[in-house]
Parts: C-alpha cells; sequence; structure tokens
C-alpha cells in the first residue's frame, strides 16, 4: 500500500479536496497504471497509518496485501 494524490473533487475551494491524498493498494496501482481515465494523479510514497487501513479505492484492508 502506498500513499497517493488522488483526483477529487474539483469544484471544491480548497485544494485538499481537489486532490486528496489517501493509501492505494498495490493491485489498484498497478490496475490504474495504464487506463487512460486513472484517479490516481501522482504516488507520493510509502503508506501512512494517518490516512487509514484501507484502499481509497476499493477498500482493501492494509493486512490484506
Amino acid at each position: 500500500m502506498q500513499l497517493c494524490t488522488l483526483w477529487g473533487n474539483m469544484s471544491a475551494d480548497r485544494t485538499d479536496e481537489q486532490y486528496p491524498q489517501a493509501n492505494v493498494c498495490e493491485e489498484c496501482i498497478e490496475k490504474y497504471s495504464t487506463a487512460k481515465e486513472s484517479p490516481i494523479v501522482h504516488i507520493n510514497g510509502s503508506y501512512e497509518s494517518a490516512y487509514g487501513d484501507e484502499c481509497a479505492l476499493c477498500e482493501k484492508h492494509i493486512s490484506e496485501e
């Protein structure tokens, strides 16, 4: 699992809502790496527990990785 910047609510006033950060599992990172419309903007680094224990895209728990 890695911390990623995702596409969010682009009509929001706050940058953290436009480009939220969340943990994303390796399976989703691989799945969206070649997708034309990927929800992942950037991979920021390793897993951060402050952003939860589940993948923001598929809800896979960190223990399942």
